[in-house]
């Protein structure tokens, strides 16, 4: 008889910094993920799978800043908001994977617009960002099974 155990992974980044125009130097005011962490339980064929962050939006841009105290203020008075991003189970057999949940499923990759990459909605304020960075959870059913050297992909979303 053999035993599974539960396997923990996770990645993450932490990014302090502000995006500035290059005409004037001045400040963009636009949000952008300051935290990230995606941690992975796996039991056996099983993933459980999150997608976290934490938004960082700056308040009032236009009022002059002359010191690191007045630069703190608006730092620490601005607006932090969680992000689940994902959370899904998913379950992986020799015939396919099955998940169900809150995910980011992109068909495909192309350096532009891609026709059939159109599950998951874009969100615009990271349009500079790359791959799945510019994307929304929806909430779906996703299986690929695989017949041979034939692979089928079928999503259910409820709320589409």
């Amino acid at each position: 008889m053999s035993r599974a155990e539960i396997q923990y992974s996770h990645s993450g980044y932490f990014d302090f910094g502000t995006i500035h125009r290059l005409s004037d130097g001045s400040i963009i005011k636009i949000p952008y993920r300051m935290v990230k962490y995606e941690p992975v339980f796996s039991y056996n064929n099983f993933n459980l799978v999150a997608n976290t962050a934490i938004e960082f939006r700056l308040k009032d841009i236009n009022v002059p800043w002359h010191t690191p105290a007045q630069v703190l203020h608006h730092v620490f008075f601005s607006d932090f908001l969680f992000d689940l991003r994902e959370l899904y189970l998913e379950w992986m057999t020799p015939f396919g994977n099955f998940s169900i949940g809150k995910q980011i499923i992109s068909w495909g990759s192309a350096s532009a617009n891609n026709p059939t990459d159109n599950i998951s909605p874009y969100n615009y304020y990271y349009l500079f960002s790359e791959g799945n960075e510019q994307k929304e959870g929806v909430l779906a059913f996703n299986s690929t099974i695989y017949l041979s050297s034939i692979k089928f992909n079928a999503v259910l979303i409820p709320e589409h």
